[in-house]
C-alpha cells in the first residue's frame, strides 16, 4: 500500500484516548452582610497575577460583585497582559464602586448586579494604572478572604449592565473608618482620576439597571493592546565597546500588509475539510491568490472591509444548496505569526530547491565530494524567524552534513561478513534509529524497523491494483532494483495535525536506494578523515558571512520567492545586523607563587611552569598494566617524577605494580580480567590512587575500571593509553596534564579565583545526561563550589526517568550541598548563583516552576538568613554567531565579548557571552537566560559571574564555553550515565574524580 503518493507498509490505526471528568458541584455559599460589600471600596490584591496571552481558565470575570454578595472570598483576577509587559507582573489595586457618588445613592444594592472591576494598578514591567476589558479576564480558584481586604480611598466608579462595560466616573470619595490617606494613595487617586475620563453620554440608573452609552463609544475609551510598551532593559555598561556583526537579517513588513487571521463559519455547517477548502478557493476574486486556510482559520496578507466579511455561494457538490460564509476577525497571536513566517521561509527554501533534513536545509547542487573517503559534504543553512528586542529577524547559520556514497545494502553485506549467524541483529543495531536519504527524490527519513519478511518482490495494493516494490520504483522513479532478496526498511510517519483519520503508517524503503547520513565512531577515530573534514566544518567568520550573502543573493534573484514575499508584504535586508557589544576583562587568578591580574584566555604556560595553588602529596598508589605494557608503566612513573616537582607536587615511594593476566591465554585481557585483578590486589585503606595503563581504547575496559573503583572501593583513578606513552615528542606535555588531573582527583587545586566580594558565594552547576538509545535512566548532576576561590567542590547525582531533562527531586541533593558548604565555612552562603545547562527554550517554564521553586524554597528554609538567589540557564548549542568587525574583514570576537541587546529575546532577561578562545573556525557564544534574580543584581554583575567562572575548569588552563561548574556537572553526568551502573560512593563527593 502506498502512503500519500509514496510507497509504504499498511497503515496501523491507533485508537484515540479520550477522557471526560465532570467537576464536583460547588458547595453551599455563605452570604455576607450588605455593609461588608459597601465597605469594600478599593481592594488590595497581593497575589493577583497578570498573565500573557489568553485569559486563564476558571470562569468569567463578569459579575465579580455578585460573587462578593454570595461568598466571603474574592478570587484572583488574572487579566490579559498588555503588549510588551512581562509575564510576572502583579496587580496591586482593583477599583470598586463606592457609596455616595456625586450625591447619588450608592450604586451597590441588593437588586443591582454590578459588573467587575475595569481599572487596575499594575506593578512590574509597564507600571501604572490601566483599564482592562472585563471580557479578557477570568477567575481563579485561589481566594483572598474578604475580611483581610484593606479600606482605601475610591478613585473611580465602574458602572455596567449585563450586556457589557460602561465608562468610569472620576470621584473623590472617602470611606468612614478607612483612616487617613497616605501620600501613595493620594498619588494613585490623582493618577486614576486623570485616566478615567467622563463618558460622552449621560449615565443613568433606572429600576436597578445601569444604562450605558453605545458600544462604539465604549470601544474608543478602552486601551489599545496594539500600542507597544517599551520593554525593560537588562543592559550592562561596563567594559570596552566593540563593533560586532551577528548572523541575523532584519525582516521588514510593508505598511498595511502583514498577517491577518479570520475565523471562518459555514451555515449550514460543513464537516468535510476538503469541501471547506473548495468553497474558500472559489472566492479567489475577493480573497486573492495568496492565502492560507486549514479548515477553520484563514490567513490573508491584507485586512478585509466590513462588506467583505460575509459571502453567499453554492455547495460544490450541490449547486441548488446555498452556503452562507461569515468571516470573523481574530487577533493573531505572536506564536501564530512566527509559525506562519517560518512556514513561508520553508516554501522559499523549496523554491530554491533545497533539501530539508531534520528541519535544516541543504543544497544538493553544491555538494563537496570527498572521494578518498567515499563521502560527500552537503552545505546548508539552519534557519529561524523569531521576535527579538531588535524586532522581527531571521537567524541564519551556515552548516554542513556528511553523507555516505555507499548505500544501506552495503552495510547489510558488511554485517553478513562480520557475523554470518547474527547478521540481522548486527544490521538492526547499525541502521535502526539512524537517518537516511533517498537519492531518487532527496527526501530524508528515519529508520524505525527492518521488515525481514518482505523483499522487493513483495506486492502491495496501489489504487486497487497489486504491484511489486521493484516494479513500482522502476515505473515511478526510474530506478531498477538489482538485489531482489534484500529486506524492506520501515519509516514511521506520524499523522498530520489536521488529518481527520489520524492514522500512523509506515513508508517502505529499499536499502539499495538509500544512503545513510552522519558518521560512525570508526569514522570519527580516523585522523586523516577528520583532518580533511575540518576544511568544510570549521568555517571562518568571513566564510560564514559570504554564505549568508549567497542566501540573500539567491532569494533576491528567485522570481517565485520574490513574488511570494511581496504578496505578504515581507522582505529581508541585504546585509547582516551590525551593532555594538562590550568587552569585559578577565578575572584575577592566583597560583602558589604567581598572581595573574587579568588572566588571558589561555594560560597553559603559566600553569605548567609554576606551582599549583594547593598541591597534594601522592604517597600510596598502584599501577595496573598487562605484561606487554610493563615498560610503558615504567615510563609513566619516570615522566611523572620529572614533571611533578615543577608543579609543586611531591610523591612518596615507588608505586606497586599489578600485572593484569589473561585467563584465556589468548589476545588482550578482557574487562572481567581487569576487574578480577583490581579485586585481588586493591587495598582499600592503604591505597590512595590507582593508575591503569590500557592496552587499547575500549569502552568496556574503561567502564570496568571506573565502575569498580568508584562504586565499590571509593578510590580515584587515572586511565591512560599505552601508545600515548611511547610518543616521545608529546609524552612530557601529556604527563604534565595527567599530573595536574591526579592532583585534582586527590582533592588539590590548581589555581584560585579572586572575587572582590566579602560575602560567602556558592556557585552551582547542573546538567543532565541522556542515553541515546533511551534504555538507561537519565542522570542529573549537581556540582557546587564550597569556597569563594572555587577550589573545593561538592558533587552529587540524581537518577531520573529516561530522557527526562527537568529535575523534580533535586531538593534533597541541594540541601546536602548547603550542608557541605556550612561544614566547610561554618557559615551558609549569602549568595547562591546557579547555572543550569541543557535546557531548551520549550523547557524554561517547566524549569522555572519545578527546579527554581524547589531550590529557592530549600535555600530559604535551610539557611539562617535568606540568601540572594540567582538562577541562570546556559545554552551552548545555539545557532547565533557573533563576528568582530575589524576594518574590512570579520574576525572572532575576543573572550569576554558580551551582547545584551537587539538579538536578545523579547520578554526574557538574557545575554550572549563569548568566553573561549578559538584559533580555527568560528567561535560560538553561549546564551544566558536569567530565570530568577531575588538579589536584584545588576546585569554587569551577572555577566561578570558568568565569565569569570569559565576560567575554573581544571581540565583546561584557560576559559571554556560555559561556567566551570556546568562543565564539571556535564562530566559527572556523562561518566555516571555511560559507564557506571550505580551511584559512586558518598565518600567521593568532595573530589573531582570525574575529570
Amino acid at each position: 500500500m502506498t502512503g500519500r503518493g509514496r510507497s509504504g507498509l499498511r497503515p496501523t490505526r491507533h485508537p484515540r484516548l479520550t477522557s471526560s471528568e465532570e467537576p464536583e458541584p460547588p458547595g453551599p455559599k455563605e452570604v455576607p452582610e450588605p455593609t461588608q460589600l459597601v465597605e469594600a471600596v478599593t481592594l488590595s490584591l497581593k497575589t493577583l497575577n497578570v498573565g500573557r496571552g489568553r485569559g486563564r481558565s476558571g470562569g468569567s470575570a463578569m459579575g465579580i460583585v455578585t460573587e462578593l454578595q454570595s461568598e466571603r472570598t474574592l478570587s484572583n483576577l488574572p487579566l490579559l497582559q498588555g503588549r510588551g509587559m512581562g509575564s510576572a507582573d502583579r496587580v496591586s489595586e482593583v477599583i470598586m464602586p463606592a457609596p455616595g457618588v456625586s450625591g447619588n445613592e450608592s450604586p451597590i444594592a441588593d437588586s443591582v448586579k454590578i459588573s467587575p472591576v475595569v481599572l487596575l494598578h499594575t506593578s512590574g514591567r509597564g507600571r501604572g494604572l490601566r483599564r482592562v476589558p472585563v471580557s479578557s479576564s477570568s477567575l481563579q480558584s485561589e481566594a483572598t478572604p474578604l475580611s483581610t481586604l484593606t479600606h482605601q480611598v475610591s478613585v473611580g466608579v465602574i458602572l455596567a449592565s449585563t450586556s457589557g462595560i460602561t465608562m468610569g466616573v472620576p470621584v473623590s470619595a472617602s470611606v468612614p473608618g478607612s483612616g487617613s490617606n497616605t501620600s501613595a494613595e493620594k498619588s494613585a487617586s490623582s493618577c486614576a482620576s486623570q485616566l478615567l475620563q467622563p463618558p460622552t453620554s449621560t449615565v443613568t440608573r433606572a429600576e436597578g439597571l445601569v444604562v450605558e452609552p453605545p458600544i462604539s463609544e465604549q470601544i474608543e475609551e478602552l486601551p489599545s493592546e496594539q500600542q507597544p510598551v517599551k520593554p525593560v532593559s537588562h543592559r550592562g555598561d561596563k567594559g570596552t565597546k566593540v563593533r560586532v556583526m551577528a548572523n541575523f537579517l532584519r525582516m521588514r513588513i510593508a505598511e498595511g500588509r502583514g498577517l491577518h487571521e479570520y475565523k471562518v463559519m459555514f451555515e449550514p455547517h460543513l464537516e468535510d475539510t476538503r469541501i471547506r477548502k473548495q468553497v474558500i478557493n472559489s472566492l479567489v476574486e475577493t480573497l486573492g491568490q495568496h492565502r492560507t486556510f486549514d479548515g477553520m482559520k484563514l490567513y490573508l496578507p491584507f485586512l478585509l472591509s466590513e462588506k467583505q466579511l460575509g459571502f453567499i455561494t453554492t455547495h460544490p457538490n450541490d449547486p441548488t444548496e446555498q452556503l452562507k460564509i461569515t468571516l470573523k476577525v481574530v487577533k493573531v497571536s505572536t506564536n501564530d505569526v512566527l509559525q506562519f513566517y517560518n512556514v513561508l521561509l520553508r516554501r522559499i527554501m523549496i523554491m530554491l530547491e533545497y533539501t530539508e533534513i531534520n528541519r535544516d536545509y541543504y543544497n544538493p547542487k553544491k555538494v563537496h565530494p570527498m572521494t578518498q573517503h567515499n563521502l560527500e559534504v552537503w552545505p546548508g543553512y539552519i534557519t529561524a524567524i523569531d521576535v527579538y528586542d531588535g524586532g522581527l529577524m531571521l537567524c541564519l547559520n551556515s552548516t554542513s552534513r556528511v553523507l555516505r556514497k555507499d548505500n544501506v545494502l552495503t552495510m547489510l553485506n558488511n554485517a553478513k561478513q562480520k557475523d554470518s549467524v547474527n547478521y540481522k541483529k548486527v544490521f538492526e543495531e547499525m541502521i535502526v534509529g539512524k537517518s537516511i536519504i533517498t537519492r531518487y527524490n532527496n527526501c530524508h527519513y528515519r529508520v524505525d524497523d527492518v521488515d525481514w519478511n518482505q523483499t522487493p518482490r513483495s506486492t502491495f495494493d496501489r489504487k486497487g491494483t497489486q504491484i511489486s516494490y521493484a516494479d513500482y520504483f522502476q515505473s515511478q522513479h526510474g530506478k531498477k532494483i538489482f538485489d531482489l532478496t534484500q529486506p524492506i526498511l520501515a519509516s514511521r510517519v506520524k499523522p498530520k495535525k489536521n488529518d481527520p483519520k489520524g492514522e500512523t503508517y509506515y513508508l517502505s524503503l529499499i536499502p539499495e536506494l538509500c544512503n545513510q547520513s552522519g558518521m560512525t565512531d570508526e569514522m570519527r577515530a580516523n585522523f586523516n578523515l577528520m583532518r580533511d573534514l575540518i576544511t568544510f566544518s570549521r568555517t571562518s567568520p568571513n566564510q560564514r558571512h559570504a554564505s549568508i550573502m549567497e542566501f540573500v543573493y539567491s532569494v533576491n534573484n528567485c522570481a517565485p520567492a520574490q513574488e511570494l514575499l511581496a504578496a505578504w508584504g515581507a522582505s529581508f535586508e541585504n546585509e547582516c545586523l551590525i551593532d555594538t557589544g562590550r568587552l569585559i576583562p578577565g578575572p584575577t587568578l592566583q597560583l602558589k607563587t604567581l598572581s595573574l591580574k587579568v588572566a588571558p584566555a589561555d594560560f597553559t604556560r603559566e600553569v605548567t611552569s609554576n606551582k599549583c595553588f594547593l598541591p597534594v602529596t601522592l604517597k600510596r598508589w598502584q599501577i595496573y598494566c598487562t605484561g606487554q605494557d610493563r615498560d610503558k608503566a615504567d615510563k609513566f612513573v619516570i615522566n611523572y617524577k620529572q614533571v611533578a616537582p615543577a608543579l609543586g607536587i611531591t610523591f612518596g615511594p615507588e608505586p606497586e605494580y599489578v600485572i593484569i593476566s589473561n585467563r584465556t591465554g589468548r589476545g588482550m585481557p578482557s574487562a572481567a580480567d581487569l576487574r578480577q585483578a583490581i579485586k585481588q590486589s586493591v587495598k582499600i585503606d592503604l591505597i590512595q590512587f590507582i593508575v591503569v595503563v590500557l592496552p587499547m581504547a575500549r569502552d568496556d575496559l574503561y567502564a570496568a575500571v571506573k565502575r569498580q573503583v568508584l562504586t565499590d572501593y571509593s578510590i580515584p583513578s587515572q586511565c591512560i593509553l599505552g601508545k600515548t606513552l611511547i610518543q616521545d615528542k608529546k609524552v612530557r606535555s601529556v604527563m604534565q596534564k595527567v599530573a595536574l588531573q591526579i592532583n585534582c582527583k586527590l582533592g588539590g587545586a590548581l589555581w584560585a579565583l579572586n572575587i572582590p566580594l566579602k560575602e560567602h558565594i556558592m556557585f552551582i552547576g547542573i546538567d543532565s545526561h541522556h542515553d541515546p538509545s533511551q534504555k538507561k535512566k537519565s542522570v542529573l548532576a549537581l556540582v557546587a563550589s564550597l569556597d569563594n576561590e572555587c577550589t573545593q567542590y561538592y558533587s552529587r547525582i540524581v537518577n531520573q526517568m529516561a530522557h527526562q531533562e527537568s529535575a523534580d527531586a533535586i531538593r534533597p541533593v541541594f540541601i546536602q550541598a548547603l550542608g557541605a558548604f556550612f561544614e566547610h565555612n561554618h557559615h551558609y552562603p549569602d549568595r547562591i548563583v546557579i547555572f543550569r545547562d541543557g535546557v531548551g527554550d520549550g523547557q524554561l517554564e517547566i524549569v522555572r516552576s519545578q527546579e527554581v521553586a524547589q531550590l529557592r524554597t530549600a535555600a530559604n528554609v535551610t539557611c539562617q538568613e535568606t540568601p540572594k538567589f540567582l538562577f541562570v540557564v546556559v545554552q551552548k548549542r545555539i545557532n547565533e554567531r557573533i563576528f568582530l568587525c575589524n576594518r574590512n574583514q570579520l574576525d572572532n570576537p575576543a573572550p569576554g565579548t558580551v551582547v545584551d541587546h537587539t538579538i536578545t529575546r523579547r520578554g526574557l532577561y538574557d545575554f550572549f557571552l563569548v568566553s573561549q578562545l578559538i584559533r580555527q573556525g568560528t567561535v560560538g557564544p553561549s546564551h544566558y537566560i536569567v530565570l530568577e534574580d531575588s538579589g536584584e543584581n545588576k546585569p554587569d554583575l551577572v555577566q561578570r559571574f558568568s565569565y569569570v567562572t569559565s576560567y575554573m575548569y581544571y581540565n583546561w588552563p584557560g576559559s571554556v564555553r560555559v561556567p566551570a561548574m556546568c562543565q564539571y556537572a556535564h562530566k559527572l553526568a556523562m561518566l555516571t550515565g555511560q559507564h557506571l551502573d550505580k551511584d559512586p560512593l558518598a565518600t567521593m563527593d568532595r573530589h573531582l574524580y570525574y575529570l
